[in-house]
C-alpha cells in the first residue's frame, strides 16, 4: 500500500464536533476500531481468506486414500432353449456392488508440495486482510483529521461574522450621524457579506467531510456522527520524530506487502518442486471388494453375495517418457517466477524506503511550516487588534482596516493548514512504526 498525504484544504460548519469526550462520541480511535469491523472491503478480504483455508484443508486431504462405493442394476431379456431345441425368451435382473479405495504412495513430492503452497496462499490471504484494515485505517485517519480542520475553520468564520456584524452596526450609526462617507459604509456592509459567504461555504464543507467520514464507516444515512473534538497542545505538534532508519525497519518487521513478498518467492519456490515432480514416476495403489447376485441364479440372494464375494490390490507405477518438452519447460518457467518474485519483493522494499522517507520528510518540513505559520499568526492577531482598536475610534481608514484583517484571516488559514497536516503526517509516521493511531 502506498501512503497518501494529502494537504487538507478545506472550509468547514458549526455541527458534528464536541470538545468533551461521551459516550455517544467518535473519537479516532473508536472509529477505526468500528471500521475495522464493519467495513465491506474488510469484510470482503475476510471472507476470500475463508475460501483459501478451505483450499488449504483440501490439499492436506489429498494425502489420504479415497473410498468410493458403487451399485449397478441391469435388466437383460435374451432367448433360452431346452432339451427340445425349441428356444423361448426369458429375463434377468442383476445386481453389482463395488468398494473401492486408491492413494498416491509416490509422485515426486508433488502433494507436499501442494499443501505447503497452499498453506503460503493462506498466508497471504491473512495478509490481504491486514492490507484492507491498513487502508480503512489511514483513510479514516485522513477524514477524522480534515473534519477538525473543517471545524476550527467554521469557528474562525464565526467568529469573523461576529466581529464584521459588530463592526457594520457600528458604521450604520456612524454613517446615520454623517461620521462616515457612503462609499465606506458600503464597503462594511460588502465585507460582511462577504464573511456570511465565508461561513455558508465552511459549513458546506465540513457537511461534505462527514458524509465522506460516514460512507467510511458505513454508517446509515439516518446516522449523525458527533466527533470528539481533543485540545491539541503545540508541543504535540512539533515531538521530534524517530529517526527514519528505526522508522524503515519497524516498517520492514510488519508491513503486510513486505511479508507479501517474501511469501511469493517461497509460493515460486514450491511451484518449481511440483514442476520438478514430473521428473518422477509416480506410483500409486488400489484395492477393492466387490459382490452381486443374478436373478437367473436360483441361488438364494444372501448365498449369491457370499459366493460372488471378490478382493483385489494392486500398484501402478506410471512414468513420462515424453511430454513434448512440458516438465521441462514447466521448470523453466518456475524458475523465471523464482526471479520474478525476488525482483518484485526487491522493489517492495524500495517502494516502502522511499514512502517512509517521503513521509519523514514531510513530518519535518510541515512541522518547521507549523512553527513559521504560528509566528506569523501570532503576530498577525495581534496587529489586527491593534488596528481593531484604531478603527473603533476612527485613527484608520477603512482599506487599512480591511487589509490587516485579510492578512490575518490569510494567516489563520495558513497556521491550521500547517498545525493539520503535520498531525497527519505524524499519524501516518506512527502507522509505520506499528503504533496505534490516537488523537
Amino acid at each position: 500500500m502506498k501512503a497518501n498525504i494529502i494537504r487538507v484544504l478545506l472550509m468547514l460548519t458549526p455541527f458534528g464536533c464536541i470538545s468533551a469526550q461521551t459516550e455517544n462520541t467518535w473519537t479516532l480511535r473508536n472509529a477505526i476500531d468500528y471500521a475495522l469491523e464493519n467495513n465491506i472491503n474488510v469484510k470482503k478480504n475476510t471472507v476470500a481468506r475463508n475460501i483459501s483455508e478451505e483450499s488449504y484443508t483440501q490439499a492436506r486431504a489429498s494425502r489420504f486414500p479415497n473410498l468410493t462405493f458403487s451399485a449397478g442394476e441391469t435388466f437383460s431379456h435374451f432367448n433360452r432353449s431346452n432339451e427340445a431345441g425349441e428356444y423361448s425368451s426369458d429375463q434377468s435382473f442383476s445386481e453389482q456392488y463395488r468398494l473401492s479405495s486408491s492413494v498416491t504412495l509416490f509422485e515426486g513430492f508433488r502433494i507436499k508440495n501442494s499443501i505447503k503452497a497452499q498453506e503460503i496462499a493462506l498466508q497471504n490471504s491473512d495478509l490481504l486482510v491486514e492490507e484492507a484494515k491498513q487502508n480503512i485505517e489511514i483513510a479514516i485517519t485522513e477524514s477524522y483529521l480534515q473534519i477538525l480542520y473543517a471545524k476550527d475553520n467554521v469557528r474562525t468564520a464565526e467568529l469573523t461574522l461576529e466581529t464584521s456584524k459588530a463592526h457594520l452596526e457600528q458604521g450604520e450609526l456612524k454613517y446615520r450621524a454623517g461620521s462616515i462617507a457612503e462609499t465606506d459604509y458600503a464597503k462594511l456592509k460588502s465585507q460582511h457579506s462577504n464573511d456570511a459567504y465565508r461561513l455558508v461555504a465552511a459549513q458546506n464543507a465540513l457537511a461534505n467531510r462527514i458524509l465522506d467520514f460516514k460512507q467510511l464507516l458505513e454508517l446509515g444515512i439516518e446516522e449523525n456522527p458527533t466527533l470528539y473534538y481533543p485540545e491539541i497542545a503545540d508541543d504535540e505538534v512539533v515531538e521530534l520524530p524517530p529517526s527514519k532508519e528505526e522508522v524503515f525497519e519497524n516498517a520492514m518487521g510488519w508491513m503486510p506487502q513486505i511479508k507479501s513478498g517474501q511469501n511469493a518467492i517461497l509460493a515460486a519456490e514450491y511451484d518449481l518442486l511440483k514442476a520438478k515432480s514430473g521428473l518422477y514416476p509416480s506410483i500409486s495403489m488400489s484395492a477393492g471388494i466387490s459382490t452381486g447376485h443374478s436373478s437367473a441364479d436360483k441361488e438364494r440372494y444372501f448365498d449369491q453375495l457370499n459366493h460372488n464375494f471378490s478382493q483385489n490390490i494392486g500398484l501402478s507405477l506410471n512414468y513420462n517418457i515424453f511430454s513434448h518438452k512440458e516438465v521441462r519447460t514447466n521448470i523453466k518457467k518456475s524458475e523465471f517466477a523464482i526471479e520474478t518474485a525476488k525482483l518484485n519483493a526487491q522493489q517492495d522494499e524500495k517502494n516502502l524506503l522511499k514512502t517512509v522517507e517521503e513521509v519523514y520528510l514531510n513530518v519535518i518540513s510541515s512541522q518547521n511550516r507549523y512553527l513559521a505559520a504560528k509566528e506569523a499568526f501570532d503576530a498577525a492577531e495581534i496587529s489586527y487588534r491593534l488596528m481593531q482598536d484604531k478603527f473603533k475610534v476612527g485613527l484608520t481608514n477603512m482599506y487599512d482596516y480591511i487589509e490587516e484583517k485579510n492578512n490575518y484571516l490569510n494567516a489563520q488559514r495558513e497556521f491550521l493548514q500547517a498545525k493539520y497536516e503535520t498531525l497527519l503526517n505524524q499519524k501516518l509516521l506512527d502507522f509505520y512504526q506499528h503504533k496505534p493511531i490516537n488523537l
